[in-house]
Parts: C-alpha cells; sequence; structure tokens
C-alpha cells in the first residue's frame, strides 16, 4: 500500500486529478463481505480501510465511499477470474 500512497503523491504533484474517498468503515467493509458471501482478499480490504475508494483522472476506482455500498456489489467488488 505504501507504492499506492508514493504513486498518488507522485501523480498529484503533476497536476493529476486524484480524489480519495477516506477510509471505509470496518462495518460497510464487513456488509461487502457478507453481501458477495466471501471473505475480500487482505490488500483489498487495506485499500477499503485506507482510501475507501479512488477514483484517478475521472475513472473511478472500485471502493465505497463513506459507508455506502451501492445495492449492485459490483461497484466494489468484481472477480475477474
Amino acid at each position: 500500500m505504501d507504492e499506492l500512497a508514493a504513486a498518488i503523491a507522485y501523480h498529484r504533484r503533476r497536476g493529476v486529478p486524484i480524489e480519495v474517498a477516506g477510509p471505509a468503515p470496518d462495518a460497510a467493509i464487513r456488509t461487502l463481505e457478507a453481501r458477495c458471501g466471501f471473505a475480500l482478499p487482505a490488500s483489498y480490504r487495506d485499500f477499503l480501510a485506507r482510501l475507501g475508494a479512488l477514483s484517478f483522472r475521472g475513472r473511478h476506482l472500485a471502493g465505497i465511499v463513506g459507508d455506502r455500498i451501492d445495492n449492485d456489489s459490483r461497484c466494489a467488488w468484481h472477480a475477474t477470474e
């Protein structure tokens, strides 16, 4: 995660618009896991706990904003396998 923080800082110094939603509450992360039916990977839980969600150049990267999880949980988690 330190690499991600460094990458965010690097791009912000260069004027790239990056928005961070802020930490997602643990209760919201547990709710997402319950909706998905499985435990999220530790790295993604860490991302949610530290950043919540991220927008880079106007493109939203999956996450939780505050304690809001849309009814369609794919907005916060999508398995590619």
